[in-house]
């Protein structure tokens, strides 16, 4: 028998919760912009507000299922109906994020069809060839001597 087997993970997340950790990731990226210097400046205050709204949402989206987070409503709590915790996922959404429920559902359809998204920001500091030398390369032979020979010629 396996450890794993024995002990449950402290952060195992259902699979509602995962979606939507998923889903908030999204969004959050999303609300990021392009990333190109002066893209801000270039878009109106609803596109900007609705950025803001879709970071709001990811953040909270992020946060299901965690101990300080909105309740995950796919875990039964032997008193509520699953219609009754859905209902109160969305009351807790909209009170986290701001968004009435019909922003919240526009957004979460928009991060279902988006797919996974990688960033199109250049990274900052792109990997060496490996043609370099090390800075810590220990001197060769014939440079020892060289360095001996001419600190000896003075």
């Amino acid at each position: 028998m396996k450890i794993h087997e024995i002990v449950e993970g402290y952060y195992d997340a259902s699979p509602f919760a995962q979606k939507m950790a998923k889903y908030g990731r999204r969004l959050m990226q999303m609300g990021q912009g392009s990333g190109e210097p002066g893209s801000l400046a270039k878009m109106s205050d609803e596109e900007l507000g609705m950025m803001n709204k879709m970071g709001s949402l990811g953040s909270a989206l992020s946060k299901v299922g965690t101990p300080f987070g909105i309740k995950d409503p796919s875990e039964n709590d032997g008193v509520s109906s699953p219609k009754q915790r859905l209902a109160k996922f969305f009351a807790e959404l909209e009170k986290a994020s701001g968004c009435d429920k019909a922003m919240c559902m526009k957004l979460l359809k928009k991060a279902e069809a988006a797919g996974d998204i990688k960033s199109k920001v250049p990274d900052p500091e792109p990997q060496d060839d490996g043609d370099d030398e090390p800075e810590d390369k220990a001197p060769s032979d014939d440079e020892i001597d060289r360095d001996a020979v001419a600190f000896a010629k003075g």
